[in-house]
């Protein structure tokens, strides 16, 4: 393993995909017919993004090529629009505020750490 910052910013991000999925079925529920499959549709779109920013910082946990800073900040960038408008307009002590804002924090230093 080349990086196990790397490693423990995938694994946090895809729990935290894992754990934004356990609402898809109460989201469906909160408004009647259409809109409300187009809210349960909508919510699975940040999830998916997570899971594949989190599957690419695993990757490069093992990969012998570091990736370059510009990948690591656009990558960073999907849970950090996320948290920010979260704390700021829902709960900051809502529980994946901190669980997106630490997985971008170890993307961000294993980066800094790696050549």
């Amino acid at each position: 393993m080349r990086s196990a910052l790397f490693l423990l910013a995938g694994l946090l991000l895809l729990t935290t995909a894992g754990y934004h999925l356990m609402g898809q079925g109460t989201v469906g529920s909160w408004l009647d017919g259409r809109e409300g499959d187009t809210l349960a549709a909508l919510w699975l779109a940040p999830a998916l993004a997570w899971a594949a920013v989190g599957a690419y910082w695993f990757y490069h946990a093992f990969s012998e090529k570091s990736p370059s800073w510009g990948a690591v900040l656009v990558t960073v960038a999907s849970p950090l629009s996320v948290a920010i408008p979260l704390a700021l307009l829902v709960d900051p002590y809502h529980p994946g505020v901190y669980m997106l804002i630490a997985s971008a924090a170890l993307a961000l230093w294993a980066k800094k750490r790696l050549p």
